[in-house]
Order: structure tokens, then sequence, then C-alpha cells
């Protein structure tokens, strides 16, 4: 499939940008700034359609999106997905809606294009939405039980693990040394 606009490296400035994003998500949607926000609620509060379909293999898709001509956003998920999943494509289809991306191309094949740098914004900022980085810093700094923190924010243990990667907490995180008595 064409690909249009390479997604750039993920710099300081492109990850402050995705924080910006996922903060803005997190006060529309009414969520605290280290709480789990519910990407359902948000959609509600924004006046988000959501249809379900089992149309094709998850593999080949999670969700899509398209403006409806009221002004509202109509996105199709992909009932097969696990909650975690669904949560993120959500959050990554409502992004594409309020940054004013351009909609993906649907054809008889699949996705026919797409703007790289369009999809990896979306990824980021849902990912930082659904898991606020002041949040996982204080999980891996306490050592929380990644699945359950990952599981309490509605979101994949992978894609927790991916935000302490971006943050740069990878080297802390994969080290879960007991902390000393007293330390918590």
């Amino acid at each position: 499939m064409p690909r249009t606009n390479p997604a750039p490296p993920v710099s300081h400035e492109l990850m402050k940008r995705y924080e910006v994003i996922a903060q803005s998500l997190r006060e529309r949607a009414g969520a605290g700034p280290l709480g789990p926000l519910d990407p359902f609620e948000l959609a509600r509060r924004l006046g988000v359609v959501i249809g379900y379909s089992r149309s094709l293999e998850v593999k080949d898709w999670s969700g899509m999106s398209k403006p409806l001509p009221d002004g509202r956003l109509f996105v199709m998920l992909h009932a097969g997905q696990t909650p975690e999943r669904m949560n993120a494509t959500l959050l990554e289809e409502i992004v594409h809606h309020v940054q004013g991306h351009t909609p993906v191309q649907i054809g008889p094949g699949g996705r026919s294009e797409y703007n790289e740098a369009e999809e990896q914004e979306a990824r980021f900022s849902a990912a930082a939405a659904l898991l606020p980085m002041k949040a996982v810093a204080q999980a891996v700094l306490r050592r929380d039980d990644p699945t359950r923190f990952a599981a309490l924010h509605g979101a994949s243990v992978e894609l927790f693990e991916m935000r302490v990667k971006t943050l740069g907490l990878w080297a802390l995180y994969k080290d879960r040394s007991p902390l000393p008595e007293g330390v918590r």
C-alpha cells in the first residue's frame, strides 16, 4: 500500500507535541492527570458514533473512522479485538479527527494509501492519553506490577512498555530489584 508523508524520527519536540495532544484529550474526557481515561466516555462527550464489525481479520484492521455530514465522527471498531486494543484504536481514531488528519482511503484490498506521520501522531498521542507520562514514571519508580498498572488504565502491557521506552525509562524498568525497606 502506498505511503505518503513518511513519519519523522521521534524527537523530543515531537514527544512534547504528542503529550500536549494527550493532555487535551484527557481534559476533554474529564480524566485527571494520573488516573485512567475512559475512551468511550471521551467519545460520548465528543458525540462520536461507534459501530462494530467483524468483516475482516483483526490483523487486517482494528478500526477506521469517517466524518459524518453533521460534523460528528463515525468510528467503526473491529469487534474481535481485545478491550485494550479497542481502547487504543478508539483513541487513535479520535486523534485523527481532532487533529484534522486526512482520512485513509479504504479499497477492496484494504488501505490504499495512508499518511505515516499522521498515523504516528495518532498512535503516540493515544498511548500518551491512555498512559499519562507522570503516572507511567511513578509506576516505574515504584516498581508497580506492569500487568496490573496497564489493566487499571485499560491498556496492554505491550503499550505500557512502549510508553516506558519512549519516555526513556526502559533501563530503570528492566532493573526491578527490590526497593530498600520503607521506600515505596
